[in-house]
């Protein structure tokens, strides 16, 4: 089987190559050793995603855990990333 890109450089795949795709399917093309590409179906989920469907009393506490972790960027003193240094 030969597969052939067009003249945006885009692969063009042969049907044949897919099962038949449901409605608005979902593929990932992963890459293997250079050599094999991987071409897999997604299953449509229908879960939304948590900034979506999380209360805003849960996406400022994710927001505070978030910012806990990333700890202060490198480099920065606090002071440097307080509310008072904005007014200097």
């Amino acid at each position: 089987m030969v597969v052939q890109a067009d003249d945006k450089g885009d692969l063009l795949l042969p049907r044949a190559l897919l099962p038949e795709p449901a409605p608005l399917a979902t593929y990932i093309i992963r890459e293997k050793d250079g050599q094999t590409v991987i071409v897999k179906e997604t299953q449509p989920t229908t879960e939304r995603p948590f900034w979506e469907a999380a209360s805003p009393e849960e996406r400022l506490a994710a927001l505070r855990e978030w910012l806990k972790e990333a700890g202060t960027p490198a480099g920065l003193s606090d002071y440097a990333v307080s509310r008072d240094s904005i007014y200097d």
